[in-house]
C-alpha cells in the first residue's frame, strides 16, 4: 500500500520517536490527525470500468483474478485516463485490502490482488469531524469508507500524482525550500517512506507469485442437530 498525506507525515514523525517502539505511531497519528493538514495534488488514473464498490470481494480461486491471468485486451481498450485535483487529507494506492486488527475491513475490500489494477482512495480535506468518521469507520467490521461523501475510489490500471505545493510569493526570489518543503507530504509505501511527492504507479498483472491464505467463501451447510 501507498499513502500520501496523513501516513506519509505520520510515518516521517514517527522517525523522531523512535525510542518509544510501536507507541510511536499511536502518538504521531494522534497529532497528524489533530494538525488536520491537507496537500494541494493532481491525480491522473487509467481507470478501470469495474468500481470497487460494486465489485466482488477477492476470495480463493477468484473468478476476477483468474479471468485476469493473460491479461484482458477488451476492458483496457474501455479504460480511459481521468484527472482529479483538489486539496486532500490522504491518497492512497492499494492492491490489498489491507486489513488488520484496527481496520477488520481494510482501506478497500474489495481489493483484487491479482486484477491487474490498484484501487486509488482520495480523501478530501474537510474537517477534524470527517476524519474522526473515517477512523470510526475503518474500525467497523462491516462498513466501508465508499459512501463517505467526502472519499473517491476508484479501481486504476496506473495512476500518476503531481503534488500542487499552495505559495503566495511575489516572485522567485521570495521561494523559500523549507516553506516548499513544510507544503509537501512525503509516500509512506508499506512503513518506508519516499520522499519524492511525485510519483507514477503501474501495475504489472500477475508478475511475480506470491503464497497467501487466501480467504474463502462461507460455505452454508445444513446440519443436523439429533
Amino acid at each position: 500500500m501507498l499513502s500520501y498525506g496523513y501516513l506519509g507525515d505520520v510515518i516521517r514523525d514517527s522517525e523522531k520517536f523512535r525510542w518509544m517502539g510501536p507507541q510511536r505511531y499511536d502518538y504521531s497519528g494522534f497529532k497528524k490527525i489533530l494538525g488536520n493538514k491537507g496537500y494541494e495534488g493532481e491525480i491522473q488514473l487509467l481507470s478501470d470500468p469495474c468500481h470497487p464498490a460494486t465489485s466482488t470481494r477477492c476470495t480463493k480461486n477468484c473468478t476476477r483474478c483468474l479471468q485476469h491471468m493473460h491479461n484482458s485486451n477488451s476492458e483496457k481498450e474501455i479504460s480511459r485516463w481521468m484527472t482529479v485535483r483538489g486539496k486532500f487529507f490522504m491518497v492512497n494506492g492499494a492492491n490489498l485490502a489491507c486489513g488488520c486488527a484496527r481496520s477488520p475491513m481494510g482501506f478497500s475490500p474489495h481489493c483484487h490482488i491479482g486484477d491487474g489494477c490498484v484501487d486509488v482512495i482520495l480523501v478530501r480535506h474537510t474537517s477534524l469531524f470527517n476524519n474522526i468518521r473515517m477512523l470510526l469507520r475503518l474500525s467497523s467490521k462491516q462498513k466501508t469508507l465508499y459512501d463517505l461523501p467526502f472519499v473517491e475510489v476508484y479501481r486504476a490500471r496506473e495512476f500518476t500524482f503531481r503534488a500542487l505545493p499552495t505559495m503566495h510569493m511575489h516572485s522567485d526570489r521570495e521561494i523559500n525550500n523549507r516553506y516548499m518543503s513544510s507544503n509537501l507530504s512525503v509516500w509512506n509505501c508499506d512503513g518506508e517512506v519516499i520522499d519524492n511527492s511525485n510519483v507514477k504507479i503501474r501495475v504489472h498483472c500477475q508478475l511475480v507469485n506470491i503464497f497467501t491464505r487466501r480467504a474463502q467463501e462461507p460455505v452454508h451447510d445444513r446440519t443436523c442437530f439429533c
